[in-house]
């Protein structure tokens, strides 16, 4: 089955690094990145600019088979696609990764 993994970067409620073993198990899948904070893409109100462009990959691949995962014209995006923000970062967002940093110094390891 063809699907899309996406993930933000920095997603308290499920870590970037396991959005990355979940595309490495599904073979058929991509990841696709939103530089963003939140569990949800669809919950990031601080640039709706960015959701909405990020969101449009998403659009292309069930329009491209019409959410019938067995149709062969089916448009993935690239693997490794990341959504950028389209506004400067936030003082909300500046101060998760700066908790994401802290987390991944105190554990040691170099994926969090």
């Amino acid at each position: 089955v063809k699907g899309i993994v996406i993930n933000s970067l920095y997603d308290g409620a499920t870590p970037y690094v396991n959005a990355k073993r979940m595309r490495g198990g599904l073979s058929d899948s991509v990841l696709v990145t939103w530089q963003g904070v939140g569990h949800c893409v669809t919950t990031a109100d601080y640039d709706p600019e960015g959701v909405k462009a990020c969101l449009a990959q998403v659009d292309e691949y069930w329009k491209s088979g019409n959410g019938d995962p067995a149709n062969p014209k089916i448009v993935l995006p690239i693997d490794g696609f990341t959504c950028r923000n389209s506004r400067e970062i936030s003082k909300a967002e500046a101060d998760a990764r700066k908790e994401h940093t802290r987390r991944k110094l105190a554990s040691g390891r170099d994926e969090l």
